[in-house]
């Protein structure tokens, strides 16, 4: 009879662990630009101020022509998607040869002067220059860990600066690096090689452009979160309201079911980490704050379960948000009580 006794307390616990579920799911977050430009900047001008050396091979050269072009077009297309300023165009700026200028052609940026920056941005009413001076972009060719192939690589390097109106330096340069690559059968014929390669210089153009653009523009990051369900009952009501974006809903049911909750502390530990997420779903971030620091102060001390570790580094992130919030509103020109 004992025995049969501790089967069923068994098989009860089993149950009851079967119906508390962890999800995961993911929320989109706007993160805030690592350059604070100006809120009165609305106009910004980008130009191409950017050396090639002389003597390059023809492939080399041709490489740089396109990524030189990817690059300035990619950064004012995807600028002007974000319709944070009212206009980024592109000044039609051809500096003579670095060689014309020095003898020795390893110099390879040479920054515009003030009066250059000055002049530009008087004929574009710019507020702020986008000059990008150095570009720098080759192909390469990799055995690969298979023989019947091999790898198709590309390398790009930027260096940009952002000058004000009145010709001041607003931040340090911005450098980015990229490498890409793809494989290629080498019984592939000439055509499908170009092909690829062409497509791999764009990619990878694009790229650099779009993750300059996050410079300058805050983004949309993608980080995961976590959700308790309790029941199946409650499973399958949650999950339906999520999946429809019903977050008002589904946290009043988290709120309600905490209210309800005498017994277990590590159930309410669960219910209002859930309704800080439904608050962030929400962008009350204030809220959703106040909840996961309720959630923390009913931790056991000197717990270090996965209950815990969630709860601690949710309970971070929030407050790194909350750290970020006034200058992510400067930034998208926000009024103080708005957050999106």
């Amino acid at each position: 009879m004992k025995h049969c006794l501790s089967f069923l307390i068994i098989i009860i616990m089993g149950l009851n662990s079967c119906m508390k579920q962890t999800y995961l799911m993911n929320i989109d977050i706007r993160k805030p630009a690592m350059v604070s430009l100006d809120p009165e900047v609305q106009r910004i001008t980008i130009v191409d101020n950017s050396f090639k050396k002389k003597n390059l091979d023809p492939i080399t050269s041709a490489t740089i022509d396109t990524v030189r072009l990817v690059v300035a077009n990619s950064i004012a297309q995807y600028m002007n998607e974000e319709m944070v300023f009212d206009t980024v165009t592109i000044y039609p700026y051809h500096p003579k040869p670095i060689y014309t200028y020095y003898e020795d052609d390893s110099f390879v940026e040479l920054p515009l002067s003030k009066d250059d920056i000055s002049n530009i941005c008087t004929a574009t009413q710019s507020d702020v220059l986008i000059s990008i001076d150095y570009i720098d972009s080759r192909l390469k060719s990799a055995n690969s860990s298979e023989s019947f192939s091999r790898r198709l690589g590309s390398h790009i390097s930027i260096a940009a600066r952002l000058y004000s109106n009145s010709a001041e330096l607003i931040c340090p340069p911005i450098k980015l690096n990229r490498d890409e690559s793809t494989q290629i059968s080498i019984t592939e014929k000439k055509d499908s090689i170009q092909n690829k390669s062409s497509k791999l210089i764009t990619e990878n153009a694009k790229w650099v452009a779009d993750t300059f653009v996050k410079y300058l523009i805050p983004s949309w990051e993608q980080y995961p979160r976590i959700y308790y369900t309790l029941s199946p009952k409650e499973a399958k009501e949650v999950v339906t309201l999520i999946d429809n974006n019903n977050w008002y809903k589904v946290t009043s049911i988290w709120l309600e079911n905490y209210n309800k909750q005498k017994k277990s502390k590590k159930d309410k530990i669960k219910y209002a980490a859930n309704i800080a997420l439904g608050y962030e779903h929400m962008d009350d971030i204030e809220t959703s704050l106040k909840w996961i620091n309720t959630a923390y102060d009913l931790l056991k001390e000197n717990d270090n379960g996965d209950l815990t570790k969630q709860i601690k580094a949710y309970k971070k992130f929030l407050e790194e948000r909350i750290k970020e919030a006034p200058k992510l509103k400067h930034q998208l020109k926000l009024d103080n009580n708005i957050l999106q």
